[in-house]
């Protein structure tokens, strides 16, 4: 199933030293990942001191197919690369989803599961009809 969702991650707070290496890694992980064409890369100036922050952010939605097993792969991979190249700094992942896609998200966690079948309560059959 495929779904659409907006991408964006940031590193907050960095030195312009460590800003350029991380807008660095950043341009690399997009052209790796399904995401070279869909995502724009920005520095700005940081509100928290005299520090820069760098974003990856997609103007409009992507459409992703298998985006949780990509994510719950994605997520650890690129906190560890921006830990090789700014020790300490921590990336921070924001993963938007449209109106729908949340509305049938709950929708489908709404419907019960079917209780586990106990072979037990099951009524035995007189005679197999399995042939051995």
């Amino acid at each position: 199933m495929s779904i659409s969702v907006d991408v964006c991650f940031t590193v907050y707070g960095l030195s312009p030293d460590r800003a350029k290496a991380v807008s660095a890694l950043f341009e690399q992980v997009v052209r790796e990942e399904p995401l070279k064409d869909e995502v724009v890369l920005t520095q700005r100036d940081s509100r928290i001191g005299a520090s820069v922050d760098v974003r990856v952010e997609s103007p409009d939605p992507v459409i992703s197919s298998g985006f949780g097993r990509w994510r719950d792969d994605f997520e650890p991979r690129l906190q560890a690369r921006v830990e090789q190249v700014a020790p300490g700094a921590k990336v921070e992942f924001e993963w938007e989803f449209s109106a729908e896609e949340r509305a049938e998200a709950a929708a489908l966690a709404a419907i019960p599961a079917a209780p586990p079948t106990s072979w037990a309560e099951l009524p035995r059959a007189s005679q197999s009809s399995c042939t051995r």
